[in-house]
């Protein structure tokens, strides 16, 4: 196993283990280990913890939460794609090489040869492996690779269906693509539920199941016999909020004759950054921002960077990252 993918695994197997009594609890048998992941969720609205909101009732997670552990904190990448990619690889956004958009919103895709996943170890230690709901990380979901089991909703590989987050779905069942009708969380808890207790895998090995609802992504479209059961719930702004705007007060300037704008004038940062081509336009020439992962063809200021449209020729150094979409 490769050290650097050791955390990651430590780490998901304290996160959500779901380990299930009589012959998986045995010595001899690794634990059977339900990962879930959803989409824009904040610890507040999981009654488990202190701080929940008043109106919070997750009685399931709870029990999942006082026979494992619960994080006070975690980081990874702050979108749909990035954030799957740290917990499939173990690396950091701008360590994933070759994963990146491509084509039509949310179309991406990474070679497997070189972006690998670590369930693929889990399968090689004798696990089944499953992964049910929302897939957002390349159009190759991984099934016969990573996966034993899939019933995955792949939106780069359907991006006119990408926008479905509640339903009807194109559903990728073991790679083969099927329209599904109904709520997508009752979906795929019902699938979850159905493989646990049996359904599509061997009986005789341990499985692990990483379960990916996407219905707490705006926009909120909740079940319909949740409609309207928290419209009178109380619900605390948060501390910090700013206070409303106090109404902008009167001038206490006279106006000008005739009202004519005060002329032009360019900040001092401004002009700092800016250098001025022949056609009189400002350009942005070698901020200091870009110097620490660019090197300009000539010297800033210098006539090879005032003619022409382009300020300076940039040789970025390319590190493939996860495409933050």
């Amino acid at each position: 196993m490769s050290p650097r993918l050791l955390p990651l695994l430590l780490a998901t197997l304290a996160a959500t283990p779901a380990l299930t009594r009589g012959a998986a609890a045995a010595a001899d048998r690794p634990p059977n280990i339900l990962f879930i992941f959803a989409d824009d969720h904040s610890r507040k609205v999981i009654s488990a913890y202190e701080d929940a909101y008043p109106l919070a009732r997750t009685p399931h997670l709870d029990r999942l939460a006082a026979s494992g552990i619960r994080f006070q904190a975690g980081y990874l990448g702050a979108w749909c794609m990035p954030s799957r990619a740290t917990l499939l690889t173990g690396l950091h956004p701008h360590a994933i090489e070759t994963m990146r958009m491509t084509g039509a919103n949310p179309r991406s895709t990474y070679d497997p040869a070189v972006c690998r996943f670590w369930p693929a170890v889990f399968r090689r230690q004798g696990y089944e492996t499953a992964q049910i709901g929302k897939w957002h990380t390349g159009t190759d979901a991984g099934w016969g690779r990573d996966w034993d089991y899939q019933r995955v909703w792949n939106r780069p590989a359907n991006p006119e269906d990408a926008g479905n987050y509640y339903g009807p779905q194109i559903v990728d069942f073991n790679g083969q693509p099927r329209t599904v009708e109904g709520y997508a969380t009752d979906n795929y808890t019902r699938w979850a539920v159905d493989y646990i207790r049996g359904e599509g895998r061997d009986p005789a090995k341990p499985w692990y199941l990483w379960l990916c609802y996407g219905a707490i992504h705006g926009p909120t479209v909740p079940a319909p016999r949740h409609r309207g059961s928290l419209r009178d719930a109380p619900v605390a702004p948060p501390g910090t909020s700013s206070a409303p705007a106090p109404a902008n007060p009167p001038t206490s300037k006279a106006p000008r004759p005739g009202n004519a704008a005060p002329p032009a004038r360019p900040s001092t940062r401004t002009a700092a950054r800016a250098t001025r081509t022949g056609s009189g336009r400002p350009t942005n020439a070698c901020r200091p921002w870009t110097r620490a992962s660019a090197r300009c063809s000539a010297p800033c200021g210098s006539p090879a960077n005032l003619s022409g449209r382009s300020s300076c020729t940039r040789r970025i150094r390319a590190t493939p990252t996860a495409s933050m979409a």
